[in-house]
């Protein structure tokens, strides 16, 4: 075994007592109202521990009792960055690094009492404490990839090899399905090495730099009872569907097995056959549906749709990526792009002012998407012109930012709140849409599923040209990466209005008509908010003095951030 694990020395020379009343006497001490001081002697102790010898009984005793405040203070931890706009401000990351920080070391402990358990005879009492250990320590190197995939950060070196070599552990002394307590709170009370094995596998090609903060965990809790499903293989059963490859002497990640090199595969290969995945999926779909609940427990359906692809066929690249440079601008949320590009009166006048609530000046970047431009303001609102991402106060402090407010169009925009465009760096680009790069100290108004509008400088037009944010990643040194797929050109803005007699439909909601191409036989859509309108709905869409009833046939995509319908005339019409 080549577990990476610090050397030890002698028991008497650390001031931390491992003795297990010692322990426990010291864990009842821990000031766990104070997470700054509770961090600072966690982080001590465990230090401490895995630098000394001390029996591997009396270790796994005092790790037992340390469970329990850990988990308490990442939990608190995870409270103060998780939910926060990317990219974080210093003091989040330091925090989101303290909480990754104590699970590598829980982890290190852990893998300290698998070598030692590892190398003794095999009895049926060593052989259970080795399955927990190996359990536990796969966990809490679990908890490390999600911690980073949760703030979209690339995962330290080494934690692929360290989850390989204790599965494989496990599997050289038969202990992959044995039973063990399992330390998370919230996931069933036994699990074995090779179901929390395949949990974080199953995680790691669920994309999760393409998900949600709440989405990754909940991804990842669902595999909890998902894992089961799938197949763990030493040798490939075939091509089919389904079928992930990694080599146990590596440090990657599964990747797709048809995408593997036959001749290069190495003796320590693995198999994750995903073909059942299917099944859980299926029923969580149609539990999903069936439920009367306003807020359901169960998934949304839009993600459970994504992780049965993403399990399923390997997705192929559409068109080459080139490297590219430019200036880009950015501005985010539907309500946000429904104003930028709504029609407005007659340039230069009073009421094309108030109606846009747009600022005037030599800052602004001119917008002709359609027959009259808009504007939108780019100076930074502290004042300091370079417009390098900064936000109003209004969009700092609103957790809403990018929603969807219902008000009537022809009562005016009582909004006049100046829209900024945030600025971007092209990092390469594809007919598909683009790779863009935050390098700016502030935080970003980007989420997973978002849509966008962006112009280029190397644009020949002054058009707004709208996306869809695919993917995040952040790093340290080059700032935060956007994957944004690029939607039809052409966009106009148009209010809907759900006509079904009920209660609070009425009022018109903001919404984006993309034409169709005919060159591309593709068809005209609607971007929607994701609440209230559904497939089958009879809506109303007003663009300036013209009013039609269509009926929303199929909802393509749901993000949480707005829906794409295909739409058709309807001929019922709308009560006022």
């Amino acid at each position: 075994m080549d577990l990476d694990i610090p050397a030890s020395g002698k028991t008497g020379k650390s001031p931390f007592k491992t003795s297990t009343p010692a322990v426990s006497e010291w864990v009842a001490n821990l000031p766990l109202i104070n997470i700054k001081d509770c961090v600072e002697q966690l982080e001590f102790a465990l230090d401490e521990l895995n630098k000394i010898d001390v029996p591997a009984a009396e270790r796994h005793a005092a790790l037992e009792l340390l469970t329990a405040p850990v988990m308490h203070v990442i939990g608190a931890l995870k409270k103060s960055y998780l939910g926060k706009r990317i990219p974080l401000r210093k003091q989040d990351l330091d925090n989101a690094a303290k909480a990754s920080g104590l699970c590598n070391r829980m982890a290190i402990s852990y893998k300290i009492l698998v070598t030692t358990l590892g190398n003794q005879p095999e009895s049926g009492s060593t052989s259970s404490a080795l399955a927990t250990a190996i359990h536990h320590a796969i966990r809490y190197l679990s908890e490390v990839l999600t911690g980073n995939y949760q703030i979209y950060a690339p995962y330290p070196d080494g934690i692929w090899k360290a989850l390989h070599t204790l599965y494989a552990t496990g599997e050289q002394h038969a202990l992959l399905r044995h039973q063990v307590d399992d330390i998370s709170p919230g996931y069933p009370e036994k699990s074995t090495i090779e179901e929390s094995y395949k949990q974080i596998l199953l995680l790691s090609l669920a994309c999760p730099y393409r998900l949600r903060q709440n989405e990754i965990s909940g991804v990842y809790k669902l595999l909890s009872q998902w894992a089961r499903y799938s197949k763990l293989l030493s040798k490939s059963e075939g091509h089919s569907g389904g079928f992930f490859t990694w080599d146990l002497d590596s440090d990657d990640a599964p990747t797709y097995l048809t995408i593997k090199n036959q001749q290069a595969r190495a003796t320590q290969s693995r198999f994750l056959n995903t073909s059942d995945m299917e099944e859980p999926i299926r029923a969580a779909l149609k539990a999903h549906q069936e439920s009367t609940q306003r807020f359901s427990d169960y998934m949304e359906e839009r993600i459970l749709q994504r992780l049965m692809l993403t399990w399923g066929l390997m997705p192929k690249r559409q068109f080459a990526r080139r490297r590219q440079d430019a200036a880009i601008q950015m501005v985010s949320g539907l309500k946000a792009i429904h104003r930028i590009i709504t029609e407005p009166t007659p340039e230069g006048s009073e009421e094309a002012q108030e109606k846009t609530g747009v600022t005037r000046d030599r800052e602004s970047l001119c917008d002709p998407t359609l027959e009259q431009p808009t504007t939108i303001n780019t100076d930074a609102h502290n004042g300091n012109g370079n417009g390098a991402g900064h936000l109003p106060d209004q969009w700092q402090e609103n957790p809403l930012q990018g929603a969807y407010s219902a008000r009537n169009p022809d009562a005016g925009n009582g909004d006049a709140t100046p829209l900024y465009a945030e600025n971007w760096k092209m990092q390469d680009m594809s007919a598909g849409g683009y790779c863009l790069l935050w390098d700016s100290a502030e935080a970003s108004s980007a989420q997973i599923g978002e849509l966008v509008a962006i112009k280029t400088s190397h644009d020949r037009d002054e058009n707004w040209h709208l996306g869809v944010i695919r993917w995040m990643k952040f790093f340290r040194e080059r700032g935060l990466g956007l994957g944004v797929q690029m939607m039809s050109p052409g966009a106009r803005a148009v209010w809907a209005r759900l006509c079904d007699g009920k209660a609070g439909t009425g009022d018109k909601l903001q919404g984006i008509l993309l034409p169709d191409v005919e060159g591309l036989h593709q068809q005209a859509t609607l971007l929607l908010p994701s609440l209230p309108f559904r497939s089958g709905c009879l809506s109303q869409l007003t663009r300036g003095d013209v009013e039609k009833q269509v009926r929303l046939t199929t909802r393509l995509e749901d993000t949480g951030s707005f829906a794409q319908f295909y739409f058709s005339p309807a001929n019922e019409s709308c009560a006022p």
